[in-house]
């Protein structure tokens, strides 16, 4: 097998696509936050958004069934063997195991009634039904995701990350619905669709190709160890709203997780680079050609965490023109406040998405297992020394305290245990420079235009001519990311 630079210019503008394709999904996601708080309520966007912690939360199953059939996918690309997902017997252990783990959820919900709410308890059974669809997605995604142009993985999910929102969107504009409970119904329905869309196109597929049913050479235990990593990486994204369920009221949740939801887009770009560079990983690994790991590691990182400030800054320099659709019904400097702490955690603990993945691909999962536990153990201290000080700012800055601790440690721990680099290299290539460019080329600039012009339209129009320039520079910059000769097997 050959791994050139075509092949790994098809990675990352297959990262910009999926990049674009996310970005446009969650702003229609986002654009009916408004929509549900105007038709619905704030308690009711609550409530929803309460169904849509558990449905990230029970996601971790997902991502583990995606990763595992992507790694067989890689393993057999990189041996020359073929890996067949419907004869593989660990993942049919691994969907009765999930069946039955979902059946006891949905009658200890029933039955204990441990939530007074009685929608609430509705939307926890949607929830879980809502991941047996989602689970066979995630295999046949995997499956496709480990192929080596990658093309008609990112063309299926950019259909249906694009039109889940909006079908959800017109659903409540033109349809009218006003139950937030038929809402989360409709959502599971897309999800099933998206089920028997994806089986009859890899099904046609397969019947066309003849692939013969082999099992790739693979350690059984690897399924159980991406389950575990994807639970605490599930968990400790979601500790806070966790904790907030339990001692906020229903309008305060539904700022908090509004907050929580814009901070959330900031992982765009790290989550679509990972899903498409895992497979790679992995056979650089193979390989042995652990410079090449480390170079697109450094590289992937610095433009990770520039995107990500950037957009922080972004928004927060112009929250107050995007959030004035809501008209007083969300408190605009409280949500703002909030965004600009959990986008420190963001943008910190986002430093460890790329170890994780090259972690895992170099068969060490219990690397994110280990940086998760830590960072919820590092989240309950921080909670527990702060909340009688800052009162409900608690939540945000206990994200904050436990990121830049467990972000720290990771990176100790990656270097010593997983892949060799320089972190003083890593601090200034991959966090510094990226502060510098924001700082110099937008905020400085920004803050001058502020004080002499009044009005947001000065400001907005400043943003948009910058975004507008990163365009050419990011089409260009993707070649810093091909290698500079090529690997052979």
């Amino acid at each position: 097998m050959i791994s050139n630079s075509n092949f790994y210019n098809k990675v990352t503008i297959n990262t910009l696509i999926a990049v674009f394709s996310t970005g446009v999904s969650i702003f229609l996601a986002t654009a009916i936050v408004p929509v549900i708080v105007f038709s619905l309520g704030t308690e009711n966007w609550a409530r929803y958004a309460f169904f849509l912690l558990y449905v990230a939360a029970l996601q971790c199953v997902e991502a583990a069934l995606q990763g595992y059939t992507l790694q067989m996918k890689a393993i057999a690309n990189s041996t020359g063997a073929s890996y067949e997902w419907r004869h593989d017997r660990t993942l049919r252990a691994g969907m009765l195991w999930l069946a039955l783990a979902a059946s006891l959820a949905v009658a200890a919900n029933y039955a204990f009634e441990a939530i007074s709410d009685g929608d609430m308890r509705v939307l926890i059974s949607l929830a879980v039904v809502n991941v047996f669809p989602r689970a066979f997605c995630a295999v046949l995604k995997g499956n496709m995701l480990g192929q080596q142009s990658q093309t008609q993985y990112y063309f299926v999910t950019t259909v249906f990350n694009v039109g889940r929102p909006l079908f959800l969107l017109l659903c409540l504009w033109v349809a009218g619905v006003r139950s937030v409970v038929t809402l989360a119904l409709l959502y599971v329905l897309f999800s099933l669709f998206e089920l028997i869309v994806l089986w009859c196109l890899i099904g046609k597929v397969r019947a066309g190709q003849g692939v013969h049913a082999q099992q790739a050479t693979c350690e059984r235990q690897l399924l159980p160890a991406l389950i575990a990593a994807n639970l605490m990486s599930t968990l400790s994204t979601n500790f806070d709203k966790i904790l907030a369920y339990g001692a906020l009221n229903l309008r305060m949740l539904g700022e908090y997780t509004f907050a929580a939801q814009i901070a959330a887009l900031l992982n765009l770009f790290v989550n679509s680079a990972v899903a498409a560079f895992s497979p790679r990983f992995r056979e650089l690994y193979i390989q042995r050609d652990y410079e090449q790991i480390r170079r697109v590691f450094m590289l992937l990182s610095a433009l990770n965490n520039f995107l990500v400030l950037a957009a922080a800054v972004l928004f927060l320099t112009n929250g107050e023109f995007f959030l004035s659709v809501f008209k007083g019904l969300i408190g605009r400097e409280a949500l703002l406040g909030t965004f600009a702490i959990l986008a420190g955690a963001t943008l910190v603990s986002s430093n460890l998405w790329f170890p994780g993945a090259i972690a895992t691909s170099t068969g060490k999962p219990h690397f994110s297992v280990f940086t998760n536990i830590g960072f919820m153990a590092g989240y309950l201290c921080s909670f527990l020394v702060l909340r009688n000080r800052f009162g409900d700012s608690v939540f945000a800055l206990s994200m904050l305290c436990s990121a830049v601790v467990t972000t720290t440690a990771g990176l100790v721990y990656f270097k010593l245990h997983v892949l060799d680099f320089s972190l003083s290299r890593y601090g200034l290539v991959a966090m510094a420079l990226p502060v510098l460019i924001v700082g110099v080329t937008y905020v400085l600039p920004a803050l001058l235009i502020k004080n002499h012009f009044s009005g947001v339209l000065p400001g907005l129009a400043f943003a948009a001519a910058w975004l507008g320039a990163l365009l050419p520079v990011a089409f260009h910059g993707r070649h810093l990311l091909t290698p500079g000769r090529q690997h052979a097997n």
